[in-house]
């Protein structure tokens, strides 16, 4: 919400906005499906698709493959990342604050776990986002692509929460 808002009003500043009406904008600062957990949506990416003649609130295609989305969001939280918290993560940091010394092993199966963890917790809330707001017929970016599987550093952050990097390099 917070980065939609700066980016909008850092565009007015520059008149590189354009201009909606009231609801348009009501609507756009609103959106519920990527209000907390982004992906980080740009006005114009929005407001163009709302303003569109060819924008259909509710569609058959949209809402069946957002429903998918939405589903396998809900998969991929509920599932995976939760269990990778109940089961791996939490009990490593629980055995370390009680002062309990790590192997190797341990130490390593705690961390992947923990980056394995954070990762399908964000992405699975932007794709649950992404697939709601295709039941509502907007398309949202992408902002998870298989980032594990880059080559590079500089690729990775490419490909981790693709819409945060974007906003930090236009603002």
């Amino acid at each position: 919400y917070t980065f939609q808002q700066i980016g909008y009003i850092v565009d007015c500043y520059k008149n590189k906005e354009t201009s909606c009406k009231l609801s348009e904008y009501a609507l756009f600062v609103s959106f519920f499906p990527q209000l907390i957990a982004g992906p980080i949506v740009h006005h114009s990416q929005f407001i163009n698709q709302i303003k569109s003649k060819l924008y259909k609130p509710f569609s058959y295609k949209n809402f069946s493959v957002g429903l998918i989305i939405l589903i396998l969001g809900l998969f991929k939280k509920i599932i995976i990342a939760d269990t990778i918290s109940a089961k791996l993560v939490s009990p490593f940091y629980n055995s370390i604050s009680l002062g309990e010394t790590q192997t190797i092993f341990g130490a390593w199966l705690g961390i992947v776990s923990y980056t394995l963890q954070i990762y399908y917790d964000f992405s699975a809330y932007s794709e649950m986002a992404i697939g709601l707001g295709l039941l509502f017929g907007i398309k949202l970016p992408i902002n998870f692509n298989s980032p594990y599987q880059s080559n590079s550093l500089i690729e990775y952050w490419s490909r981790w929460n693709i819409t945060l990097s974007n906003f930090i390099r236009d603002y």
